[in-house]
């Protein structure tokens, strides 16, 4: 008798643990997409500029962008479309390259480079079909392939489509030169 109520509480322990295992599943689901969508909401609601301060990755640029003094700029309501050079990027200039943009009195040149990455407008990658020209705030001709991947003046997209308040943000693999 002893060995049945033992296993009537064993059974009834086993439902009880297998009903309350699909709710506290479904609440970790719902806490991982509220965790999830916070983040999108948050990166979203961040500018251009805030974006290249808080990614690790854009460094050398937000480092650029205050050098250039084009840091109100890209705070601006906008919309922009930044083909932002990740660290790596930079890192394929020639050595030297570098501290020489940076240098205050290469500012102007800075400033060029900078404005050649960025567009008017919001331009996420599904927008980009087969080849396309945009006119980036330099004036410059920047030609825009969508095949397999996103490429920018033969420059790759490594990392496309991070929102902004103020417009969106793609992570390139190379510096654009400028003529």
């Amino acid at each position: 008798m002893l060995q049945a109520t033992h296993s009537r509480v064993f059974a009834a322990l086993l439902g009880l643990t297998a009903a309350t295992a699909l709710p506290l599943q479904a609440i970790a689901q719902d806490t991982m997409k509220t965790h999830e969508e916070k983040e999108m909401q948050t990166a979203a609601s961040m500018d251009v500029l805030e974006i290249t301060l808080s990614e690790p990755q854009f460094s050398t640029l937000y480092k650029a962008i205050k050098q250039a003094g084009l840091d109100d700029v890209l705070t601006e309501p906008g919309p922009y479309t930044l083909f932002a050079p990740t660290n790596d990027a930079f890192a394929k200039l020639p050595q030297g390259e570098v501290e020489a943009l940076l240098d205050p009195s290469n500012k102007e040149q800075l400033v060029a480079l900078l404005k050649a990455h960025l567009v008017m407008g919001e331009w996420f990658s599904d927008d980009f079909t087969s080849t396309q020209e945009l006119q980036g705030v330099a004036e410059n001709r920047l030609t825009i392939e969508a095949d397999k991947a996103v490429m920018v003046n033969d420059n790759t997209v490594v990392e496309a489509d991070i929102e902004a308040s103020n417009g969106v943000v793609h992570a390139i693999n190379q510096v654009i030169k400028i003529d």
